[in-house]
């Protein structure tokens, strides 16, 4: 089969692109408390979000009335994981100049508390995420880039890639595995899909290198749609190019579609669809970006400047999505639907 059937059709005469989409006023305020990095999950299953501040070695869960994390590492990355009763946050901890001989620990926080999920001395994180199929880890050590399964306390080894550092399983047997680099140094990197089955590469059409990975299905049908960052150059400062494209054809000779370019930014490192509605959180280098579907096409919009390990996440409380962004002063820009 084509691997490409595996994303929906997102042209200009898809659904999504009929039904009208929300559009939505900007409404930013400053917070009276501080994150060097942020997340937030709905974990006490009340329908509001508990936010998760971090500060030098502290992850302070919940703004008032709050539970204290201490661990001496830094948060590297973080995923859901929704439940019966809300949801669980994943975050991945590691070292960091501050922190320099911390392992690589995942750790799992719910409503009850929190548990170490997997530790690996000296590991350098690549990528994390969960889907339907459980928790895919990519890391390295000593003996290289590996990625796979966690499963009770250890990997479930998948692929063993040099310079795969962005990888996600579009399903259990099929991984899609982004490279910086190619087989040769300082050579263009590339998108190919893995089959786990088979151990045979498939390429897909891309621009360079790759820097983050999303499934996502925007338009609610169902169906899952691949976000990638692709542009990525060892002359990072002159010919990189920051971009987000979209897959949208079933016919894997058909170049996916460009939704977002970054003037400025040299690099997109994160990627975050919101869960229900057509919007993208975007993490670049300097600063943060929303991308907004509307009558027109997709809306750039650029958010807080942020710090080497600043990040912008979704917020929900009371029925209104917000966009959390880190710093000194913790930012938050509400999204209100314009009347129509």
């Amino acid at each position: 089969m084509n691997p490409l059937f595996l994303f929906s059709s997102f042209g200009c005469n898809s659904d999504l692109n009929s039904k009208a989409p929300a559009e939505y006023l900007l409404i930013e305020e400053q917070l009276e408390y501080s994150a060097e990095w942020l997340e937030a999950a709905d974990i006490d299953g009340d329908g509001d979000d508990e936010i998760f501040l971090y500060n030098k070695g502290k992850l302070q869960i919940g703004a008032t009335d709050a539970r204290v994390f201490e661990l001496e590492a830094e948060p590297k990355l973080a995923v859901h994981k929704k439940t019966a009763g809300g949801e669980e946050l994943i975050v991945a901890f590691g070292s960091s100049r501050t922190y320099s001989s911390a392992p690589l620990q995942i750790w799992r926080f719910d409503d009850e508390g929190e548990q170490m999920l997997w530790s690996l001395e000296k590991g350098q994180l690549g990528d994390l995420q969960y889907t339907d199929e459980g928790l895919f880890v990519v890391f390295s050590t000593s003996d290289g880039l590996k990625s796979g399964w966690l499963k009770e306390n250890s990997i479930d080894i998948v692929l063993e890639e040099r310079l795969a550092l962005r990888q996600l399983p579009i399903e259990r047997s099929l991984i899609a595995v982004g490279r910086v680099y190619g087989d040769e140094p300082r050579s263009d990197g590339d998108l190919r899909l893995y089959n786990v089955k088979s151990k045979e590469f498939s390429p897909l059409p891309s621009f360079r290198g790759i820097r983050a990975l999303a499934l996502s299905d925007l338009n609610q049908d169902g169906e899952q749609e691949l976000l990638v960052s692709d542009g990525w150059h060892f002359k990072y400062g002159t010919e990189a190019k920051a971009r987000v494209v979209l897959f949208d054809g079933i016919d894997s000779a058909e170049p996916p579609r460009l939704l977002a370019s970054f003037e400025g930014e040299y690099t997109v490192e994160r990627i975050t669809p919101h869960e229900k509605e057509p919007l993208i959180l975007v993490r670049a280098p300097k600063h943060g970006y929303l991308l907004q579907l509307d009558s027109l096409g997709w809306k750039r919009h650029q958010l807080s400047q942020l710090g080497d390990r600043g990040n912008i996440v979704f917020y929900e409380e009371g029925g209104t999505i917000s966009i959390l962004s880190s710093g000194a002063k913790v930012r938050k820009i509400a999204l209100k639907k314009e009347s129509k």
